[in-house]
C-alpha cells in the first residue's frame, strides 16, 4: 500500500508539473506498482479496476454535510480539484454533496493544475466572485494553500491531524470552524 501512495504522490506531482498528462500519471502508477512495463491498454485496464475500488470507498468527513449546509446559507460554495471533471461529480454525488456545489472547476477542463494561480483565478470568475473575499480551504499546503493565496485569495489549511503549521497559514482542524468564522465575520 505504501508502494501505491508513493507512486501516486510522484507521478500525480508530474502531472501537476505538466511533465506528463494525466492518462500517464495512471499508467505510470500501475507500472511502478507491478514493477513492469505494460501497453497502455493493459494498464488503463489495470487501472480501472483501482478506479473500481477507490471509489467504493468514497465517504465523506462526519463535518461536511453539516457545515456546507450551514455555510450556503451565508455564501456560494465551490470546488477546484486536480481530478477529472467526471470523476469529481460521481464523487460528489456518491456522497451526498452534489447538489450544494455552486461551482466545480478540475484541471482537465482548465488546462492548468494547482497549485497554478490561473485555476484559482478561474474559478473565480466562474463564480463571479474576486478573490481577495474569497476563502479556499484545503488539506494540502503546497498545492491548496499556497496555490489560492498566489491567486490573491483568503487560504485556510483544514489540518485535520493539527500538524505544525508554517509561518503565515491560517489553520483550521475541522470545517465547523470555516462555519464559526464564516458566521462572526
Amino acid at each position: 500500500m505504501e508502494k501505491w501512495k508513493q507512486a501516486s504522490r510522484f507521478y500525480f506531482q508530474q502531472f501537476v508539473e505538466k511533465k506528463i498528462s494525466f492518462t500517464d500519471q495512471k499508467i505510470r502508477r500501475i507500472e511502478a506498482i507491478f514493477n513492469k512495463g505494460f501497453s497502455e491498454r493493459e494498464a488503463l485496464k489495470r487501472f480501472k479496476v483501482y478506479i473500481i475500488g477507490y471509489e467504493k470507498s468514497w465517504t465523506s468527513f462526519n463535518d461536511a454535510r453539516p457545515s456546507i449546509k450551514q455555510l450556503i446559507q451565508k455564501t456560494k460554495i465551490g470546488i477546484i480539484s486536480n481530478g477529472e471533471r467526471e470523476q469529481q461529480i460521481r464523487k460528489l454525488k456518491a456522497i451526498g454533496l452534489f447538489s450544494f456545489i455552486d461551482t466545480l472547476v478540475t484541471s482537465d477542463e482548465t488546462g492548468c493544475s494547482k497549485p497554478a494561480k490561473e485555476l484559482f483565478l478561474h474559478a473565480c470568475e466562474k463564480a463571479k466572485v474576486e478573490p481577495a473575499i474569497t476563502y479556499y480551504v484545503g488539506d494540502r499546503i503546497t498545492v491548496d494553500v499556497y496555490g489560492s493565496q498566489n491567486a490573491g485569495m483568503k487560504a485556510l489549511w483544514l489540518n485535520r491531524k493539527n500538524l505544525p503549521a508554517p509561518e503565515g497559514v491560517k489553520t483550521i482542524t475541522s470545517l465547523y470552524e470555516c462555519c464559526e468564522m464564516m458566521i462572526n465575520q
